[in-house]
């Protein structure tokens, strides 16, 4: 068995005084083009890295030579997804929120996708406030219903607690809490200055009532006020829904708006003693939570301290029951300039405060980055380098029938095996 031989193919040079020169100069571009263009497509790998802004984006030196590579807004990040009872916080973080229904989903049939939508469609629905003179503590559940365009459509709700006792948690977010002033972020802790007052004008006026009248007066009160109205324009109205008041020998006296007023079966749980100090309140914490939800509210008594104030809260108590009028601290606070603790911003932009995973192209090691673009670098320009002389030689044998002969056969040094052909006479004169 014989192997068969093994060939190689007969060369010679091309014709043309600057062709090679051409040839290398124009191989030394294309290196260098295929090096920056390596250096972009395989030098760089994407690492996944978490921004607060879903439209985050990271450009490299390359992106404005390769327009098609620009990341766009949004294009770099992952949305967020939402189901029912997670737990947000607003870029305020003055309240901590849970969803409470999806009412219309944009991811599947039951989830939320969230993208950095602002909240402006957000507004306090419901409000539901129970306090104890007993225990000097109100606890607060706020409802709200968002719509953000035509994207989705929910409701949330916070809970949280005013109380003077240091053993009960207060989840008001921010560092806010009046113990100490020094710390945190200074709207957060006038909200909680306001609202500190506010309950203990309540709970000033139901202590001094009951120490005047005994069991004859409610020591605690619970109450639902409902804001049908979402329209920021106007104030915000409300209504009493729903009230209750529990008196020390364990009587409690209902109030059911659904129904008409009677001293025996319906009688107002709120009287003279107390229906403004929570009126006041009601005000006050659906003007707190609206700056949280970042609703653009144009008569909010913390935005318009001097203007609101004066349309949405009552400036005195009148006397009832013993008790002497007196002038509401609450609205003094919010009317006078001199008192106002913080100018809030009037034209504020509020979103969920979530984390977004995003991948970005980031190079590579110096090491491992050199290895790939020469490896790359190399196999494209030898590839390209082979279909140049393959096209080359094409040409020349296409052009001169006897390209294929040798050098020394073309020139006559090989004059047994020469015969003179018209190929070669052109050869010598042009070349």
């Amino acid at each position: 068995m014989r192997w068969a031989s093994l060939e190689y193919p007969i060369t010679r040079p091309f014709p043309g005084k600057w062709f090679s020169t051409l040839s290398y100069a124009g191989a030394a571009i294309a290196l260098a083009f295929l090096i920056a263009l390596n250096s972009a497509l395989t030098g760089y790998e994407v690492v996944t890295v978490f921004r607060a802004d879903y439209n985050s984006t990271h450009t490299n030196w390359y992106n404005k030579w390769l327009p098609s590579s620009m990341p766009s807004a949004g294009g770099q990040c992952d949305s967020h997804i939402f189901n029912t009872g997670d737990a947000f916080t607003t870029n305020y973080t003055l309240f901590q929120w849970s969803i409470e229904t999806i009412v219309r989903a944009n991811a599947g049939t039951s989830g939320i996708e969230y993208t950095g939508s602002t909240l402006e469609n957000c507004d306090i629905t419901a409000l539901y406030i129970n306090g104890d003179i007993r225990t000097w503590t109100i606890d607060v559940t706020a409802i709200a219903g968002c719509s953000v365009m035509d994207k989705f459509e929910m409701t949330a709700r916070t809970d949280f607690a005013i109380t003077m006792l240091p053993g009960k948690h207060t989840p008001l977010l921010g560092l806010a809490q009046t113990t100490n002033y020094t710390q945190g972020e200074p709207r957060a802790i006038a909200l909680d200055i306001m609202m500190n007052l506010a309950a203990e004008e309540i709970a000033d006026r139901v202590s001094r009532s009951v120490a005047l009248n005994g069991d004859a007066r409610p020591v605690a009160l619970s109450v639902e006020a409902i804001f049908p109205d979402r329209c920021p324009a106007q104030l915000a109205s409300f209504r009493i829904e729903n009230a209750a008041a529990l008196y020390s020998n364990g009587r409690i006296q209902d109030y059911d708006a659904a129904h008409p007023i009677d001293n025996e079966t319906n009688p107002q749980a709120l009287t003279d003693d107390n229906r403004l100090p929570v009126e006041n309140i009601i005000q006050t914490l659906h003007a707190a939570l609206r700056i949280d939800l970042g609703n653009p509210n144009p008569n909010n008594i913390f935005l318009f301290p001097q203007e609101a104030t004066k349309l949405v809260l009552a400036p005195e108590f009148p006397a009832s029951s013993g008790l002497n009028s007196t002038a509401s601290l609450l609205y003094l606070t919010g009317s006078l300039p001199s008192l106002a603790p913080v100018e809030f911003d009037k034209h504020m932009s509020d979103f969920i405060r979530v984390v977004y995973l995003c991948r970005h192209q980031q190079r590579k090691p110096l090491a491992q980055a050199a290895v790939s673009v020469i490896v790359a670098t190399l196999s494209m320009f030898s590839g390209g380098w082979a279909v140049f002389i393959l096209v080359a030689t094409y040409f020349v044998k296409s052009k001169y029938k006897q390209a294929n002969v040798c050098l020394e056969h073309g020139f006559g040094t090989h004059p047994e095996m020469y015969e003179p052909r018209e190929f070669d006479s052109r050869w010598n004169s042009e070349y």
